[in-house]
């Protein structure tokens, strides 16, 4: 996945609605900046973090509300010979990337859901890169030999059930790096590896423990 691919939209100012979240949470959450403060950290981003190749390809991680379509996507992926990690809304998605950065390779995240959607999901997410993807767990204060940092830029893939130019923009204006459209189709999630050349391949036998 080469961060140079990533679209200057996609650093456009993010939505602000936090979905009750508690306020410890979205505390966290910083300003938006002006135009070009983010193009300063577009470049940034591209500076710092590397391309990913298939020796540094983690998982996929699935952002997903409804019970029937983690299901449904989780089989089609097993017929792949593929195991994904779910997470059922946008604040477990965040805290599974915080918690481990280099876990995960792609995200398919669903635009749409309780909690915290996929929009405000994937802009605290560009922002945790940005400030440098540093995990949150890593022990007592001190512990540096096992602090774990983001070491490449993740791909996003929004995922919804709307069609229409404006959710498109809204994802992208967020920070997902590609906008589909739902029941999730396997030629179409091929397609968006292949254009961040990553391997579809490469992914099969990856179990998260």
């Amino acid at each position: 996945y080469r961060p140079d691919a990533v679209a200057a939209a996609s650093l456009a100012t993010p939505p602000t609605s936090l979905r009750n979240v508690p306020a410890s949470v979205a505390e966290a959450v910083c300003q938006p900046t002006d135009n070009s403060v983010r193009s300063d950290v577009t470049n940034e981003i591209t500076d710092s973090m590397k391309a990913i190749t298939v020796t540094e390809q983690g998982g996929i991680l699935l952002v997903e509300d409804s019970p029937l379509i983690q299901k449904t996507c989780a089989r089609s992926f097993l017929r792949e010979g593929i195991t994904v990690d779910i997470a059922n809304n946008g604040l477990e998605c965040v805290e599974k990337v915080f918690a481990s950065p280099n876990r995960y390779t792609v995200l398919l995240m669903d635009v749409n859901m309780p909690l915290m959607d996929g929009l405000e999901a994937t802009h605290r997410i560009r922002q945790w890169e940005r400030s440098g993807g540093v995990s949150n767990n890593h022990g007592s204060a001190g512990d540096i030999e096992n602090i774990e940092v983001r070491e490449s830029k993740l791909l996003i893939i929004g995922v919804s059930a709307n069609s229409d130019s404006d959710s498109k923009q809204d994802a992208l204006d967020a920070g997902m790096d590609r906008f589909i459209t739902k029941p999730l189709k396997m030629s179409v999630f091929r397609a968006c590896l292949t254009e961040f050349d990553l391997d579809f391949d490469n992914f099969k036998s990856k179990a998260r423990n």
